[in-house]
């Protein structure tokens, strides 16, 4: 039977076998931190650790697996995703833990959407969403007022986090993701 526990405790395993000790050492920072706000905001904490543990699962995997995996799991990969396929690892991620876990459909959006951030998560998504940019080992400019918001209201954190995404995607001339601006919209909706 796969409790929660067993999970983390399978993840814990097979982490060291999958991702770089850099990674590692970040998948890690990002269950740390995200334990911290499930405590602050009366979270699942077993969900938040089987999300945070397994977010980056398939990250170091060439990008000829990621499209092999996502092919493998059906997944309608964009123009985006065939031209950066490092962009399918959260999606491959969270298909394998539904496949082998049998994981909630927030854990699972949780995984999925923790690249690009979705209009539809909810505060475990957003959780991830917030860790991911905000463990102690990230470094830049912005990472401390993320923490500091982080600790007051998740809603106002995601959305820094969101907004932060879409900046870093403009100043470097990168893509920016449908669902980042899908969720940047809904926000700007509601004002």
């Amino acid at each position: 039977m796969n409790t929660y526990e067993n999970i983390i405790e399978n993840l814990n395993k097979i982490l060291p076998l999958l991702v770089k000790e850099q990674r590692l050492n970040h998948i890690y920072a990002v269950n740390s931190y995200a334990l911290k706000l499930a405590k602050i905001f009366n979270l699942n904490p077993l969900k938040i650790s089987i999300a945070s543990l397994a977010h980056d699962l398939f990250r170091d995997f060439s990008f000829d697996l990621q499209l092999k995996i996502a092919k493998k799991y059906n997944i309608k990969i964009s123009n985006e995703e065939k031209k950066h396929p490092i962009l399918l690892h959260g999606k491959n991620s969270a298909l394998y833990m539904k496949k082998r876990y049998n994981i909630s459909n927030d854990i699972f959006n949780a995984i999925y959407y923790h690249t690009s951030g979705s209009p539809q998560l909810n505060d475990l998504g957003k959780v991830l969403v917030i860790s991911d940019s905000a463990e102690e080992t990230r470094s830049y400019p912005e990472v401390n007022k993320l923490r500091n918001l982080s600790l007051n209201s998740i809603e106002e954190a995601y959305k820094f986090v969101i907004k932060n995404k879409i900046t870093y995607a403009i100043s470097k001339r990168l893509i920016i993701l449908e669902e980042t601006v899908n969720t940047w919209n809904k926000y700007i909706m509601e004002v």
